[in-house]
This record gives structure tokens, C-alpha cells and sequence, in this order.
């Protein structure tokens, strides 16, 4: 009877220390970039698997996806204190979003997927998405990222336990161009990129004549304003050398034009409004006396760039 007793135990122990394990590995997954159009821009994806066996041992599987940086699973890439949302698909469609546990409560929110019986290797696809801004001149230009872990976990369905074999991280991103332009226009009216050149006709000088424009700039990576001045601030006779002078005020503010280079006039930072920052520029003849008769002009460059 106890030799019976010791053989069994031998047997069990033998069956046991030949259990088969297996695992199914991430390979790789693809960065998801979009190329910045301001318009709704779509990217397919794909999630390369492996598995170290094949038949039926880690056949079927289904992959997750982390939120990423968000706080829900309406997922941003960030710049800063800046936003853009995208989000990722199981389908083509772009309607059924990827989550992770313990968010992914049904089969339609993981990828689901299987090897073939004598394959050891697999592509999954997805799809991912970045929406329309609704005013795609307001974002920030510069880089925008996140974070996208994902997972896969053994069984093609949700269920709770699921073990899970591997993770791998990919990037998402876009650049936003950065961009600025300015309008010189009549006083009070509104923003026209075609309105790029402003002429201020005194007719017969008087002194202490004024005149004035407005200025708008939009940008969405802050701005600076120079002007430069041909004749250094001054108009000056066509046929003579006789001078007029004038005073420049920016948005009520004395700006010194006599200068042989650029003048800084205004700067911004962060985006401009949507209707553009507005600069109010008014120039005022100064005192004069016993000038020649004649046209007096002077001509003012107006240049404005980026600062972020």
C-alpha cells in the first residue's frame, strides 16, 4: 500500500514540471504622425505581434490602449498649456475608440485578434484621427505630443484576469506651422490679408497735422513689429534736401523712427486674437517753417515675424 502512495505522487510531480507555457510579444507598433493641414487629418496604424510557439498555445489575444496624457479617453497631444485632440480606432470607420482596462468593458473596445494555427507572427491595424480645430488659425504652432502605451493580453474577449504578455509604447505627434501676417488698413476696419499697404495723403502740410491706420497682426507664435523709415523719420523734399519732420505714436506711445535700422514698434507673446492684435498708428506733422515748395514723402517698411 505505501509503495502505491509513493508511486502516485512520483507521477503527479512529473506531470506537472512538463506544463507548457508560452508568450505573445509587441514587436512594434508605428509612431502616429499627422502632417498639419487645418483640416481633419486620418492615419492608419499597425501593431506588429510574435508569439514563441505555435497551434494553439497563445493563439488568440486582444491589444488595449492607454489614455495617454489625458484624463478620459478624449485624448490630446500637448504643447505646454496648449491642446490638440486626436484619438485612436479599432475600426476603418473611426468609430468604435480603443481603451484600456478598467474602461474597456466590451469587445468593441479592444482590437481583437488571432495567429494562425502554424503562424508565430501577426499585423493588427488601427486607425487614428485628429479632428478639425474649430478656428485653426487660434492653436499655437509649435511640436505636440503624447504617450500611447499598448497592451496585449491573452483571449480574443474582455474578461476579467486576462494575463497580460507585453507592453510597447509609440509616439503621437504633429507640428503646427507657425505663423504670422499683418494688415495695414483704414482706421476701425477689420482684418484683410489682401490690405497690405496703406498710402497717408496730407495734401497741402499743415503743422501738427495728424493722420492715422490700424495695424493687425495674427499670429499664432507671438509676434514683433519693426517699422524702418527711409528718410529716418522725416519727409523729405523730392528735388532738395529740405526735411519735414514727423512724430510716430503706436497705440497712443511716442516711437522714435530716426534710426538707420528697424524699430521695434509692438510685440506680443502666445497667440493673437482672431480678429488680430490691433495697433493704432498715427502720425503727426511736427512745426516747420520756411521749407521749399513741393511733394515731400518718406517711405515706411513694415515688417513683422515670429518670437516663440
Amino acid at each position: 500500500m505505501l509503495s502505491k502512495i509513493t508511486l502516485l505522487v512520483l507521477l503527479l510531480a512529473g506531470f506537472i514540471g512538463n506544463a507548457r507555457s508560452c508568450s505573445i510579444k509587441i514587436n512594434s507598433i508605428t509612431d502616429i504622425y499627422f502632417t498639419w493641414t487645418g483640416s481633419t487629418v486620418d492615419v492608419n496604424g499597425i501593431v506588429e505581434l510574435s508569439r514563441d510557439t505555435t497551434g494553439n498555445d497563445c493563439r488568440r489575444f486582444h491589444i488595449t490602449m492607454t489614455q495617454g496624457d489625458a484624463s478620459s479617453y478624449n485624448r490630446v497631444m500637448k504643447r505646454g498649456v496648449y491642446e490638440l485632440p486626436f484619438n485612436l480606432y479599432r475600426n476603418r470607420n473611426r468609430t468604435r475608440i480603443i481603451y484600456d482596462y478598467p474602461n474597456a468593458t466590451s469587445n468593441g473596445h479592444i482590437i481583437r485578434g488571432m495567429f494562425a494555427f502554424r503562424g508565430n507572427t501577426v499585423i493588427k491595424n488601427f486607425y487614428a484621427r485628429m479632428p478639425l480645430p474649430p478656428f485653426p488659425e487660434s492653436i499655437a504652432g509649435g511640436f505636440y505630443f503624447d504617450k500611447i502605451i499598448a497592451k496585449v493580453f491573452d483571449g480574443m474577449n474582455i474578461e476579467a484576469g486576462s494575463t497580460l504578455h507585453d507592453t510597447n509604447g509609440f509616439l503621437v505627434s504633429t507640428d503646427v506651422p507657425k505663423m504670422v501676417s499683418l494688415s495695414l488698413i483704414d482706421r476701425g476696419a477689420g482684418y484683410n490679408e489682401n490690405d497690405t499697404t496703406q498710402d497717408l495723403d496730407f495734401g497741402v502740410l499743415e503743422p501738427l497735422e495728424s493722420l492715422g491706420m490700424d495695424l493687425r497682426v495674427k499670429s499664432n507664435a507671438g509676434h514683433q513689429i519693426t517699422f524702418y523709415s527711409q528718410n529716418e523719420g522725416r519727409l523729405k523734399h523730392v528735388n532738395s534736401n529740405d526735411t519735414v519732420s514727423y512724430f510716430l505714436r503706436v497705440n497712443g506711445r511716442s516711437k522714435n523712427l530716426v534710426s538707420a535700422s528697424p524699430v521695434i514698434i509692438g510685440q506680443r507673446g502666445g497667440v493673437s486674437s482672431l480678429l488680430g492684435d490691433l495697433y493704432k498708428v498715427d502720425i503727426q506733422i511736427a512745426n516747420f517753417s520756411n521749407k521749399a515748395a513741393g511733394l515731400y514723402n518718406d517711405t515706411i517698411t513694415v515688417e513683422v515675424a515670429t518670437t516663440e
